[in-house]
């Protein structure tokens, strides 16, 4: 491996650490290190002797409320659900007078359908080869589950650098809390925007994509302009074990093709970015309507539950505009924690299309998010564009700590890592427009899936990650990639 790579490694991964980010925010303020430092202490401690000192779930849970009452309060989570191993759904938000906290807005953080636009940060950055630098300001949405509040504002605006454009979005939504026992939200709402959008939102997020174009030069986001508006309708129904929505939204955009501007990074070598494709161009109407439905919890020692999201979107068909297709797509995750060190991650995402879909509507597997065995987007299709796609991931993280009996071991450093190993396969179809969008898959032979398969080292949260990633199809060498997130 080239110093350079060893370099841009390294960097990376003090970039996005949890240290740097403190060492960044808290400016040397004593105070501050000293609560940091009783936090570092404290949570180690917690997690020596939740994987150590635990025969049972009634004991991890008797150990965990004795030790919750030494941390430090900001620090302590949500109660632990009697009879699991897990922690409840990220939801509370707000405290009250007696110290019982609840939610009042919150949203899981975890939930896998909740896009970038919705969860908008304050401070707006990223980096990319089409807008290059961008700065902007964001106020993310807020679901007001006690009917705290009837309107909900949201949206952002900021400047590409490199197009010399500012972009920005604007939503309203009027929701109605429905009150009671599991929490309950009617909401209708408007939206207006001029900004980029990609169909690569799924594989990787803004963050994480901006990191690999300044460091790597590496783009793993396709961009189209889409400029317009939006309306919609939604039920949410929250509880400590679940979250779902059901919505519909009527969209007309027009959505424009975007050029490839940039040329730095900070390392690279003589690598050039990507060209940034052409897309269809044109003015969009369409119908979505999305199911979803989520179990998934998110805690510092084990992920376990359900994430499933089901999405139809119909253009033209009566409603004009230059497009006429439907497309579906299921997506479906599940996560299972087996024992006291290790869990097993599987997801299974499906799509098909009926008529004339458009570029940057169509399916393509390869590379960051899917396949990390084969280049990105290797299997997109031709002419027709892909209109059929099976993708199926599937991991095994297990901690370090499992190996503690050897004696030569060194626990005291691998209980905080995880070595996980994986498997991947995928096909893609290009079907004749006229195929009904639920056929088109007869016939499938194994010979049509590519499969990839892998291993690597990630942090206890399995979001930090490094690992290479071999094809199965022929003799090639592997493919390295660095990941500070889960990859589903």
């Amino acid at each position: 491996m080239s110093r350079q790579r060893l370099l841009c490694i390294s960097l990376s991964v003090l970039l996005c650490s949890p240290v740097f980010i403190n060492a960044q925010t808290k400016g040397g303020d004593s105070t501050d290190d000293e609560y940091w430092g009783k936090f570092e202490t404290e949570f180690n401690r917690f997690i020596t002797r939740a994987i150590d000192g635990f025969r049972s779930p009634e004991d991890f849970n008797a150990q965990t409320d004795s030790l919750i009452n030494t941390m430090p309060r900001e620090a302590v989570r949500p109660p632990l659900t009697p009879g699991r191993r897990s922690y409840r759904m990220s939801w509370y938000d707000h405290e009250r007078n007696d110290g019982s906290k609840f939610a009042r807005y919150g949203i899981p953080r975890n939930v896998s359908w909740i896009d970038e636009r919705t969860k908008v940060p304050d401070g707006i950055f990223r980096y990319n080869r089409v807008e290059g630098l961008y700065l902007g300001l964001g106020s993310e949405k807020r679901y007001y589950w006690d009917g705290g509040r009837e309107v909900a504002p949201y949206g952002s605006v900021g400047y590409a650098f490199k197009v010399h454009r500012w972009w920005g979005d604007v939503g309203l939504a009027r929701q109605f809390s429905l009150g009671g026992s599991p929490g309950q939200l009617l909401e209708f709402g408007l939206e207006a925007y001029d900004d980029p959008d990609s169909r690569d939102l799924w594989r990787i997020g803004s963050v994480e994509n901006s990191i690999a174009a300044i460091l790597m030069r590496e783009d793993f986001r396709d961009l189209f302009e889409r400029r317009g508006g939006a309306l919609h309708g939604a039920y949410y129904l929250k509880d400590d074990d679940l979250f779902a929505e059901g919505s519909v939204t009527m969209r007309v955009e027009r959505e424009s093709s975007l050029e490839s501007r940039v040329t730095w990074s900070l390392f690279g070598g003589d690598k050039y970015f990507r060209p940034n494709p052409a897309i269809d161009d044109g003015i969009l109407r369409s119908i979505t309507v999305r199911g979803g439905i989520s179990t998934t919890v998110d805690a510092p020692i084990v992920h376990e539950g359900w994430d499933i999201q089901t999405t139809a979107e119909f253009a033209g068909r009566g409603i004009g505009g230059d497009f006429n297709f439907e497309q579906y797509i299921v997506d479906a995750r599940r996560r299972i924690f087996l024992g006291d060190f290790d869990e097993f991650g599987l997801r299974l995402r499906v799509g098909t299309a009926h008529g004339e879909l458009p570029l940057q509507r169509s399916f393509a597997l390869g590379g960051y998010g899917t396949m990390p065995g084969f280049a990105f987007e290797e299997f997109a299709g031709t002419h027709l564009h892909a209109n059929r796609m099976i993708l199926v991931n599937a991991e095994y993280i297990v901690n370090g700590s499992a190996l503690r009996d050897l004696a030569f071991w060194p626990d005291f450093i691998f209980r905080h890592v995880g070595i996980f190993l994986f498997t991947d396969a995928g096909v893609v179809r290009e079907e004749d427009i006229s195929t009904s969008p639920f056929g088109g898959f007869g016939g499938l032979k194994w010979e049509e899936f590519r499969s990839d398969v892998g291993l690597g080292v990630c942090s206890r949260s399995g979001k930090f990650r490094i690992g290479a990633a071999w094809r199965t199809d022929r003799a090639e060498p592997a493919r390295l990639y660095l990941r500070i997130s889960s990859p589903f």
